[in-house]
């Protein structure tokens, strides 16, 4: 049975205070949902729809059947390139057929806004300050930034994820600091994708939202997770050494997206943020937590090591450079078991190297009068 997909419906949802571009199909409802501030921004067509849905359908063999609108550069994307490299990268996925009522070229003439993912992690900070602060080419300039709420399999449209409230708000205080707005877009697509990683889908869910609001958004800047050299079309379990090939498939006439600071590692985009104050004080990169930073899990460890070898650690007061030290030996060691696996860690270490820093020195337990950071050799 193929999956039918209807036009959307726009309705006001949460006591009015967001709006929803609603997508009956034959699988169940595909909601997205933004502040009512911005329900001009929400799109008439089903590119969205087509963007979520694909991959589940992949997953099952599943045609697809679009009884409205498509734009005619992503539908041919949809209906070949696109699948073509979804299977290179996920085997087991199955090429299907894509029928659309009408296909062509849509431009909405409101859709100037440039909007990127605001995580307040590493390589969104390096993002804002790169297509926002420099104002490297002016079409690209950031206008709008959003946090979505795309992973979870059980979302309500009624109702808030209190998790989700507590790490909007978290991350408006840090975009107020910014000067850029923050949207909370919130959707189910997550319901769609069970027992599929997020790993490997989110450039697709992600994507999916930011499409949702192209009345108002005609570019999404997705900040990369791996430099260039670590992009690769075969499977890798993450979806972000996909990103540079992926998303100009998932783009069309009306709408683009495209993976920004591809060409910087992850230490060089550290480095960026060194004399960046909101980052010093919003930077949140943990595992375990929504408002700080643990300074133990893998992701604070990885983020302090790179500031504490680029001289900056001590500006950074979201670490707690106690816990680090305590951690940073054992970190190490098991670090060093993971280089030829692990990009992050062969950046550090391969950045070590070249600057002359001494991490086996630095893996060892210290004692009481040592130097706390990291040095040269």
């Amino acid at each position: 049975m193929p999956i039918m997909v209807n036009p959307p419906v726009v309705k006001p949802v949460r006591n009015n205070t967001e709006t929803a571009l609603i997508f009956e199909t034959s699988l169940g409802r595909l909601w997205f949902s933004v502040p009512s501030a911005y329900r001009d921004f929400l799109s008439s067509g089903l590119d969205a729809a087509l963007a979520a849905l694909l991959f589940p359908a992949m997953r099952t063999g599943e045609d697809i059947v679009l009884s409205g609108d498509v734009d005619s550069l992503f539908y041919y994307h949809a209906c070949g390139p696109l699948q073509a490299l979804l299977r290179c990268s996920h085997p087991d996925l199955k090429p299907i057929n894509v029928f659309a009522k009408r296909v062509g070229d849509r431009r909405p003439p409101r859709a100037k806004g440039v909007m990127t993912g605001f995580s307040r992690g590493v390589d969104s900070f390096s993002m804002i300050a790169r297509h926002y602060h420099s104002r490297l080419v002016s079409d690209l300039e950031l206008t709008h930034l959003c946090l979505n709420d795309i992973w979870a399999e059980d979302n309500d449209l009624d109702s808030a994820n209190p998790y989700v409230q507590r790490r909007f708000e978290c991350t408006r205080a840090a975009a107020e600091e910014v000067g850029l707005p923050l949207l909370l877009i919130n959707s189910n697509v997550g319901a769609f994708y069970r027992g599929i990683r997020f790993e490997d889908t989110h450039t697709i869910r992600n994507t999916a939202a930011a499409m949702a609001l192209n009345n108002g958004v005609s570019t999404y800047l997705y900040a990369s997770g791996y430099p260039i050299r670590y992009q690769t079309p075969m499977p890798t379990g993450d979806m972000a050494r996909l990103d540079l090939i992926v998303l100009p498939l998932l783009s069309g006439t009306a709408f683009r997206a495209t993976s920004g600071d591809a060409e910087t590692p992850r230490i060089e985009k550290t480095r960026r943020l060194l004399d960046y104050d909101v980052a010093q004080r919003h930077l949140q990169v943990c595992s375990n937590g929504v408002e700080s930073n643990c300074s133990r899990c893998t992701k604070c460890m990885r983020t302090q090591l790179a500031l504490d070898m680029l001289r900056g650690l001590d500006r950074f007061a979201v670490f707690d450079q106690q816990e680090y030290r305590q951690a940073k030996g054992e970190w190490l060691v098991q670090a060093e078991k993971r280089r030829g696996n692990d990009a992050f860690v062969d950046e550090i270490f391969d950045f070590a190297q070249r600057n002359g820093i001494d991490l086996a020195r630095a893996a060892k337990p210290a004692d009481a009068g040592d130097e706390p950071h990291v040095t040269a050799a």
